[in-house]
């Protein structure tokens, strides 16, 4: 089966049940999903996606490759149709001057007047490559240049592959895939995530850099921040079989400099299957993320080869809340949450969970990144609180100990006094008004003023607000003090106060 770790940043629920059987999901058989037309919908309506297969396994025209691009359309990133054709081959005119012997992986990204595709391959050769191709419509392409996009090292003679790209805010195009560290075919273990940046579109690339190690294929998603994320499958300790989805995020505009993100966005176990070539793009209702991955089952029957299942984010992932704390004296207060995978209609469901919890009112999706909401802080009990944010689908993200509230500065509760001197004899009392700004216990005593303590009013928790006491100038015991002065001191949440009462009988 597959497992969801511990939550830190998005991770995705596989919409499949058992190995095999498909659950709202997405099944290819033996295919390799490998892009969607930029993530995005495309001009008809919906979403396009791009796979390899054999031409033995779904070719609809009689074309003698190894393996070929074929896409397929879908309405809501479920369930989709194949279009016929083949999109790109090793014969895709102009003809690449090195033979192709396999197209090992593809990504596509929208460009000036169509897309443009990066697609790695192994030459007949045995060298390694990366070639681009561009289309006016995602459905005939022709190859653009006579030569590699991107040559990988060890005079191509390192595998290369799972290309995968994003178009950044400054419109540059970053290319990432994962290169062998050492010549020879592809070897678990021992990848790493290079990336490239173009300035021309995707024509050229330039200035490789070393991302991350180890990674056996990788998939780049742009966030509305802008920042990018890669999700890239990867070996547990001492296997060479990928049943692991990790993450890192970039730390730059750019798209390079990354830093791992705790936790596995998505996991299997040994026993039961792998998975390779994730996909990760938005989803069709705009604010869930959808992973597509090629699933190896080995139980409860082996498969020589895999199938393209789906996985999405259903929770949304709160990271923070600003500001982090606040005072209990203040008019309701405003805060900034902030996360991903924000419904648009979380508008009725954002609360703080504590002793007694707090609907938040007001609340203004700003992007799937971005909540605003109004708690109501003031008056509320003093402490730490539980953040939690629902989407519509019931699904919820609590971040615990996220909010502190504060009792407003020293002296905010404060105690007054009605008929400090009075006649116990003649009915006499005095009243004891005493007002806090947060829940807490509360002391009440009496005292004689050399310090002995003559009766306890109250001695236990009291809740936030204006509450009243009064004494009859009675001791604990029940008779009436002799005349004289004595000494009211009340202790409790930023309240320390000490009064004199006058006695007379």
């Amino acid at each position: 089966m597959l497992a969801l770790p511990g939550r830190a940043v998005p991770n995705f629920t596989t919409k499949e049940l058992t190995p095999g059987i498909t659950l709202n999901g997405v099944k290819f058989s033996s295919a390799i999903f490998v892009s969607m037309t930029g993530g995005y919908a495309d001009a008809g309506g919906g979403v396009r996606g791009f796979y390899i297969r054999g031409s033995s396994q779904g070719a609809s025209v009689n074309l003698a490759v190894s393996s070929a691009v074929f896409s397929a359309r879908s309405n809501d990133g479920l369930a989709w149709t194949d279009e016929s054709g083949i999109r790109v081959s090793s014969v895709t005119q102009p003809l690449i001057d090195i033979a192709i012997s396999s197209i090992t992986g593809a990504t596509v990204v929208p460009i000036t007047g169509g897309y443009r595709m990066l697609y790695s391959v192994l030459g007949s050769t045995g060298a390694y490559a990366i070639y681009t191709a561009t289309s006016a419509d995602g459905l005939n392409w022709g190859n653009q240049y006579s030569t590699a996009v991107v040559t990988s090292a060890n005079n191509g003679l390192s595998w290369l592959g799972s290309p995968s790209a994003v178009v950044l805010n400054s419109g540059d195009i970053r290319l990432y895939y994962t290169q062998n560290a050492a010549a020879g075919g592809n070897v678990p273990n021992n990848a790493q995530i290079i990336s490239q940046i173009s300035t021309n579109g995707g024509a050229t690339f330039t200035t490789p850099l070393v991302e991350l190690s180890p990674a056996n294929e990788v998939a780049a998603f742009k966030r509305t921040d802008g920042r990018v994320r890669l999700i890239y499958t990867s070996p547990v300790t001492a296997t060479t079989t990928s049943f692991q989805m990790l993450s890192a995020i970039s730390n730059a505009q750019q798209g390079h400099v990354f830093a791992a993100e705790a936790g596995v966005r998505l996991s299997t176990t040994q026993t039961v299957g792998s998975m390779y070539y994730p996909d990760v793009v938005r989803s069709t209702d705009g604010f869930r993320l959808r992973v597509y991955y090629t699933w190896l089952p080995f139980a409860p029957v082996v498969q020589s080869t895999g199938d393209i299942n789906a996985a999405v984010t259903d929770f949304p992932d709160l990271q923070s809340i600003a500001p982090a704390s606040v005072a209990n004296n203040n008019s309701n207060q405003a805060f900034t949450l902030s996360g991903e995978v924000f419904d648009p209609v979380i508008t009725s469901s954002c609360a703080l969970a504590g002793v007694a919890g707090l609907i938040g009112t007001g609340i203004v999706r700003n992007s799937d990144m971005s909540v605003t909401v109004t708690f109501p802080t003031q008056g509320a009990p003093a402490g730490t609180w539980d953040v939690v944010v629902a989407n519509s689908n019931g699904l919820s993200s609590t971040l615990p100990a996220a909010l502190t509230i504060t009792s407003v500065a020293q002296g905010a509760g404060t105690v007054s006094l009605l008929d400090n001197l009075f006649r116990p004899l003649q009915g006499g009392k005095v009243t004891i008004n005493v007002q806090t700004f947060a829940a807490g216990i509360v002391t009440i005593k009496i005292y004689s003023i050399h310090g002995k303590l003559i009766n306890t009013l109250w001695d236990a928790n009291l809740a936030a607000g204006a509450n009243a006491f009064t004494w009859n100038g009675a001791s604990a015991q029940g008779a009436v003090v002799a005349s004289g002065v004595y000494v009211l001191k009340i202790t409790g949440p930023e309240l320390n106060s000490i009064s004199k009462i006058i006695v007379i009988k």
